[in-house]
């Protein structure tokens, strides 16, 4: 198990990873490397390797210097209850609408093509009355309010939704597709009530990028979402991190598509301005990907800042 780094000297750390990162990357390129050029990459590798020593130096003098603490168990939500009572008469509130839609929803499945645009139309009027005349959107309003003013009376934080923009970075070790790959990317987060410290990720565009591959010629692979997508924000150290499922498909039938699940983290806290960096290592599962590693990472601003 590696040793916790505290906040202080995750900026040594992350130069530290770095340095490793490049060096593994030129040895890839190395092994397919031909003639002169095997020369030149070795020498490259080798002014790195003369490097790890004084980056492992800096961060253990950063170490010693700042030892890690282990942070205060979080305290606990001291609201509960009301988010109980709120959460109830959601559940209430939908589980009468189905129960009411249920038979349009079944009528709906066995309709003919030229009825169901009235059918869906039916459902969402019947939808709408019941918000309008049903007893739990106010005990739904009334929850919600004593909720958040539990929290409040407590130092706690209401929910926060937010957007991370910025951009991402992808590097493989595929000799037809290296990268590195730049992209902008608007990421939704939503930080949970009371200390912001679940995080889900509400929304996550595909991305689409086009380069050439020899002998097959132009390709795109989009990249999205796969799944759900979670994470955890630290209070005491601000520290972020988001762990995703991608879904890389290609537009060539020769190269089949793969997933990659990792974890983005952060090795520095948020600025003020909301200004982070998330980056995270893999390898592809799945077609013409499958096996490779991969390299991500995204800086960009978090808005509203947790």
């Amino acid at each position: 198990m590696s040793t916790p780094i505290s906040p202080d000297c995750q900026k040594f750390a992350a130069a530290l990873e770095g340095l490793k990162h490049e060096i593994e990357m030129l040895h890839d390129q190395l092994e397919k490397a031909a003639g002169g050029e095997k020369s030149i990459i070795a020498g490259q590798i080798k002014e790195l390797k003369l490097e790890i020593p004084k980056a492992q130096a800096e961060l253990n003098k950063c170490m010693a210097k700042h030892p890690y603490v282990q942070p205060p168990p979080p305290k606990p939500n001291p609201c509960l209850s009301y988010k109980y009572k709120l959460d109830v008469a959601e559940g209430a509130l939908e589980n009468e609408i189905q129960k009411a839609i249920a038979p349009l929803k079944k009528q709906l499945q066995n309709a003919p093509k030229n009825q169901k645009a009235e059918i869906r139309g039916e459902i969402a009027e019947l939808r709408q009355s019941i918000l309008e005349t049903s007893i739990w959107p106010k005990r739904i309003s009334d929850a919600g309010k004593a909720y958040a003013d539990c929290l409040t009376k407590n130092g706690g934080l209401l929910a926060l939704d937010s957007t991370f923009k910025g951009t991402s970075t992808l590097e493989t070790d595929n000799e037809n597709a290296p990268g590195p790959y730049k992209q902008s990317v608007t990421i939704g987060l939503h930080f949970s009530d009371w200390d912001h410290r679940e995080i889900t990720v509400t929304s996550f565009p595909p991305i689409s990028v086009t380069y050439d591959v020899s002998v097959i010629g132009s390709v795109t692979t989009t990249v999205s979402l796969h799944g759900s997508a979670s994470g955890s924000y630290d209070p005491t150290t601000e520290l972020i991190s988001l762990s995703l499922s991608l879904f890389f498909h290609h537009s060539t039938d020769l190269a089949g598509d793969s997933t990659l699940d990792l974890t983005l983290v952060s090795n520095k806290p948020i600025t003020k301005k909301g200004e982070v960096t998330v980056s995270g290592e893999s390898k592809f599962k799945g077609g013409y990907l499958d096996g490779y590693n991969c390299w991500l990472t995204v800086t960009g601003r978090i808005s509203p800042r947790p």
